[in-house]
């Protein structure tokens, strides 16, 4: 998936929710053994991969109905709202053309 490297350590990276399991992603803080997960984001400024490894959720929102507060948090502009976010997600990303549903990760670079 398409996704702007940020600058912080830290950040919010919306993915389409397809019904997948999310107790997974965060199996790692129950059981020290497991693993975390990862995913692999290409950054569209410079074409390049990138890795991230999973370290939380934040449910899982309809498109039209995400907050603003993480619309900001997820852009980096105070200016957005949660249907700019939406209207955005799904005109420039084609993973988000027919999904209804959204989930928040928390990633963290690791490369």
């Amino acid at each position: 998936m398409n996704w702007e490297r940020q600058q912080t350590k830290l950040f919010w990276v919306p993915i389409p929710y397809t019904g997948q399991s999310l107790i997974n992603l965060v199996d790692w803080i129950f059981d020290k053994k497991k693993p975390r997960q990862t995913i692999q984001l290409t950054d569209p400024k410079t074409e390049k991969p990138y890795i991230v490894e999973i370290i939380d959720y934040l449910g899982v929102f309809k498109m039209d109905l995400i907050p603003s507060w993480l619309s900001r948090t997820v852009t980096n502009n105070e200016a957005t709202t949660g249907s700019i976010l939406s209207y955005f997600l799904k005109k420039r990303l084609p993973e988000f053309r027919k999904v209804d549903q959204v989930v928040f990760y928390q990633v963290k670079i690791i490369e």
